[in-house]
């Protein structure tokens, strides 16, 4: 009977030995599994939170996240999503952008955010839900910086930040708010780059990008000279204002003469011939060249701007002032106004006539 049990004892000791690696792989596989749960707990969760703030966001719920072992799919009315739009991509990377601030290891009012022009392929009413979500949950932030190229962004960004009272922070100073606009230049040797300034004084002042632009030109109107040699400051501006103009044309023609600026194509030559403009034909041909060849045309003109056609922009922008102050005295005369641009007085320009 001893030596049975024996036997037997020895048998059990040899099962466990072998029974024992076995416990230990299925004990590490249930932490795995625990594991496996616990995030998928975790990433269902923030789905659910980005589902709502998607579905906040772009105003339907069509689309949303679904949890996998591996992080998120993105579904479309219960299937996987294919060829999401730029929108639709923007609205969702912005959402899960704006669901990680508001997790509990995350201390937004100890942190620096930067968002860089969360708005790209937004039609205008996710462009306002976007200004919303950043009110509503960034506010908080140490510091935050926002930065945009499109302008009606700006102006939601803008009214913001100037109605947030200056507060004392814990620190006993003022909250800092600072507008910085970053202009286009070119250094000694001609390369681009980007230099921070002051805000431009008419983006602050009004709200319409276009007295900005007309501003532009008003400053560069009888200053800006072509010259086969230019400097860095003189390139910069030969560069940039031939569109600048186009743009100032195509908002003011849009609003003066709606009729002939419903199409892409604006043909001034014959459309502004019946309202009697007294302008001269040559001055119509740039201006029309401005509209269309410089903005509608092949792939070239469209996308750069030729040295020689730089010799052009002086008569630009001239033309493109003399050609609103022609269309319209008093809208011209407001302008001068607003801009603080002097113009000859009448006692002046009747003195002049008569000596001649």
């Amino acid at each position: 009977m001893f030596a049975d049990f024996c036997i037997f004892d020895s048998e059990i000791e040899s099962l466990q030995k072998q029974v024992a690696p076995i416990d230990a792989s299925i004990n590490a596989l249930d932490a795995q599994r625990m594991g496996f749960e616990s995030k998928l707990k975790t990433h269902e969760e923030a789905a659910n939170r980005i589902n709502e703030l998607l579905e906040a966001f772009i105003g339907r719920n069509d689309i949303k996240l679904l949890s996998n072992d591996k992080g998120y799919i993105i579904q479309r009315n219960g299937e996987q999503a294919v060829n999401l739009s730029e929108g639709e991509k923007t609205a969702v990377a912005f959402t899960y952008f704006i669901s990680k601030m508001e997790e509990r290891d995350f201390n937004i009012e100890e942190s620096i955010i930067v968002v860089d022009d969360p708005i790209s392929s937004l039609d205008s009413n996710a462009l306002y839900s976007a200004g919303a979500f950043i009110r509503c949950h960034l506010e908080k932030a140490k510091q935050i910086f926002i930065l945009t190229h499109n302008y009606q962004f700006f102006r939601e960004i803008f009214g913001w930040i100037s109605g947030i009272q200056k507060t004392m922070n814990p620190g006993g100073g003022l909250c800092f708010k600072s507008y910085l606009m970053l202009k286009c230049e070119h250094d000694q040797h001609g390369n681009r780059m980007s230099i921070p300034a002051k805000i431009d004084e008419m983006l602050e002042k009004y709200d319409s990008e276009y007295v900005f632009l007309c501003n532009q030109l008003f400053n560069a109107r009888g200053k800006v000279k072509y010259s086969t040699n230019p400097d860095a400051d003189q390139l910069a501006k030969l560069i940039v204002l031939p569109n600048v103009g186009r743009k100032v044309l195509e908002s003011f023609l849009l609003f003066k003469f709606p009729n002939i600026a419903r199409n892409s194509n604006i043909n001034l030559f014959n459309q502004m011939k019946p309202l009697g403009i007294d302008m001269g034909i040559e001055k119509i041909s740039v201006i029309d060249r401005l509209l269309n060849r410089g903005s509608h045309g092949d792939e070239t003109t469209v996308t750069t701007i030729k040295m020689p056609d730089m010799a052009e922009t002086p008569k630009i922008v001239d033309y493109v002032l003399e050609f609103i102050e022609k269309c319209d005295k008093i809208h011209y005369d407001q302008l001068c106004e607003v801009l603080g641009v002097v113009q000859p007085s009448t006692t002046q320009e009747s003195s002049i006539a008569k000596a001649g």
